[in-house]
């Protein structure tokens, strides 16, 4: 289970994948980036392409991998690692060719290195093709999706949560800042993010609850998801994300959803085509 802040971490949320439901997976032989991929991207910390699904010769399509939580700055270098989070301590970075990312990293105090380092990777190393979906194979095999999904891949990632709420046990210092937090959940455009305090940018796997204080995590009666892009979340009833939770639809975003018992822990992933880790 992790767990983060919304204001240190929450651009930055690195979650592994457990208590998600899987998706709908075909067998697909990955691709390069480089020969089947068109109009690459950086975009809003993620790699955005137009790739050949493998039908014919031209179809193509769009999809997106975010790469906070797969590239690291190696003391000036970029690397693939889990959980990396390269953008803490590289800036300016750019696509120098199709899948070839450049940046402009920050060397390890002490390391011998002055000044800033361009670090440079083949995004191709450990993000592949399969049947046009841009997929990491970091961490495992990439589940791939059977179709292409309906919604758009969005020009900013960043999604918002909010709720009704309340806190378990907050009490002393923390007390003051769960009144504070806790908003009422009312339906309204999906871009509409006034009333969702936890912003991410990333997916997110039995993300707990919280603002400020880790030790007064907060409970949801009714949730709210608001950003440009279409996210699938999940809603569970404990903090260890077991037994079967509340799926909140896509294609509804915006709207406000109560429930009978409320929402302790969420999962999200990307419903347009996304790398779902």
């Amino acid at each position: 289970m992790r767990r983060a802040t919304i204001l240190s971490f929450a651009l930055a949320i690195i979650a592994p994948s457990y208590a998600v439901p899987t998706l709908n997976a075909r067998i697909a032989e990955p691709g390069s980036i480089a020969s089947q991929c068109i109009n690459t991207e950086f975009r809003d910390q993620w790699f955005v392409g137009e790739c050949l699904t493998g039908v014919d010769s031209t179809t193509r399509i769009q999809s997106a991998v975010d790469l906070k939580n797969k590239l690291s700055n190696d003391n000036g270098d970029l690397v693939f690692k889990s959980g990396g989070l390269f953008q803490q301590s590289c800036w300016d970075c750019i696509l120098a060719d199709t899948a070839i990312l450049s940046c402009q990293c920050r060397p390890e105090w002490g390391s011998g290195k002055t000044g800033m380092q361009t670090g440079i990777i083949n995004l191709d190393g450990h993000i592949s093709v399969y049947n046009g979906h841009l997929l990491s194979n970091l961490t495992s095999t990439p589940e791939v999706p059977s179709s292409a999904s309906e919604f758009p891949v969005p020009s900013r990632f960043t999604y918002q949560f909010g709720g009704a709420s309340e806190c378990l046990g907050a009490d002393g210092p923390g007390k003051d800042y769960c009144k504070e937090f806790s908003q009422t959940c009312e339906s309204k455009p999906k871009t509409d993010t006034s009333d969702t305090n936890w912003i991410f940018s990333s997916p997110i796997t039995c993300y707990v609850p919280y603002v400020y204080y880790p030790e007064y995590h907060y409970q949801l009666d009714s949730l709210r998801v608001a950003g440009e892009g279409e996210w699938e979340v999940w809603g569970y009833f404990n903090e260890d994300c077991s037994g079967e939770p509340v799926k909140l639809d896509p294609a509804i975003q915006g709207e406000c959803q109560a429930f009978e018992t409320p929402i302790r822990a969420i999962s999200a992933r990307p419903a347009f085509n996304g790398d779902p880790n």
